[in-house]
C-alpha cells in the first residue's frame, strides 16, 4: 500500500507544479486582469461539466447500493443468457433498465460483477448503456430527428459493445480481468452474502444509501479530474484552433 501511495504522490505534485507554472506563465505573459480571466473561465467549465454529470453519477451510484442490497447473485446467473454472443446482446440492451451515463455506469457495472454477473454481460453492459438508454435515445433524436445520426448512433453502439462483450468471453478465468477486491466479492459464497444484508425494508435502504454516498464521492474524484482537464483545455488552448480540427473530414 505504501508502494502505491508513493507515484501517487508525486502524480499529485507533478499537476500542482504544472498548474502553478501555467498561472506564473500566464501573470508574466499578459498580466494579472488576463489571469482572472482565465480562471473565470476555466472555473466556469468545470462546474458547468460537474453539475450536469453529477445527476447521472448519483443514479449510477445509487443503483449500485440498490444492487447490493435488493438483488441477490442468482437473479442474474437465472436470467443472463448462457450463450456467449447472446448474453453480450442482453448486456448491450441493458441500458434500457438502467438509465446512466458513462461515469454512473462504473460503480453499478461493478457492483453487478460482485453479484456474479457474468464479465463479457458486465463490459456489454458497461459500454454499451451510456448510449443505449431511454434519455440519451430520446436526447438525441430531439437533436437529431429521425435519419441516419439517430439510427447508426444505436447500431453502432449496439454492435460493438456486443462484439467487445463477446470478445471477453474467451477468457474464462476471471481473476485475468478484474481486480482482487472486486473478483474476492465475485467469488463470494451465496449463503455468506445473504446472511451479511441487513434485515427490514428500512435498514436496506439505509444501507442502500451508504453505499450510495460511498460509490458517489470515489467514482466524483474521476469526475472532477476530467472536468478540470476539459477546463484547462478550454481555457489554454484558443476556440478557433480546436474549430480548426474539425474542418476537414479525417
Amino acid at each position: 500500500e505504501k508502494q502505491q501511495r508513493i507515484p501517487r504522490a508525486w502524480a499529485l505534485y507533478a499537476a500542482l507544479a504544472c498548474v502553478l507554472g501555467w498561472l506564473v506563465w500566464i501573470v508574466a505573459t499578459t498580466g494579472l486582469p488576463a489571469l482572472f480571466d482565465h480562471i473565470s473561465n476555466f472555473t466556469t467549465v468545470l462546474l458547468g461539466i460537474f453539475i450536469e454529470a453529477s445527476p447521472f453519477l448519483l443514479l449510477g451510484s445509487l443503483g449500485s447500493g440498490i444492487v447490493e442490497v435488493f438483488m441477490a447473485g442468482e437473479d442474474f446467473s437465472r436470467r443472463v443468457p448462457r450463450s456467449a454472443l447472446l448474453g453480450a446482446m442482453t448486456g448491450a440492451l441493458m441500458g434500457f433498465f438502467f438509465p446512466v451515463c458513462e461515469c454512473g455506469v462504473v460503480p453499478l457495472t461493478r457492483r453487478l460483477f460482485q453479484k456474479g454477473l457474468p464479465v463479457p454481460v458486465g463490459i456489454a453492459f458497461l459500454l454499451g448503456a451510456p448510449a443505449l438508454n431511454p434519455i440519451v435515445i430520446i436526447s438525441t433524436l430531439v437533436a437529431f430527428g429521425w435519419g441516419p445520426i439517430f439510427f447508426g448512433r444505436i447500431a453502432l453502439t449496439f454492435v460493438i459493445a456486443t462484439l467487445t462483450g463477446f470478445l471477453f468471453s474467451f477468457q474464462k478465468d476471471p481473476n485475468r480481468l478484474l481486480n482482487q477486491t472486486t473478483l474476492d466479492l465475485f467469488c463470494a459464497d451465496e449463503a455468506d452474502e445473504v446472511a451479511s444484508q441487513p434485515v427490514g425494508f428500512k435498514a436496506k435502504m439505509q444501507r442502500a444509501f451508504t453505499i450510495t454516498v460511498d460509490e458517489f464521492f470515489e467514482i466524483g474524484r474521476y469526475l472532477v479530474l476530467g472536468a478540470s482537464l476539459a477546463g484547462i483545455l478550454q481555457t489554454l488552448v484558443p476556440q478557433t484552433s480546436l474549430l480548426a480540427l474539425s474542418q476537414g473530414p479525417v
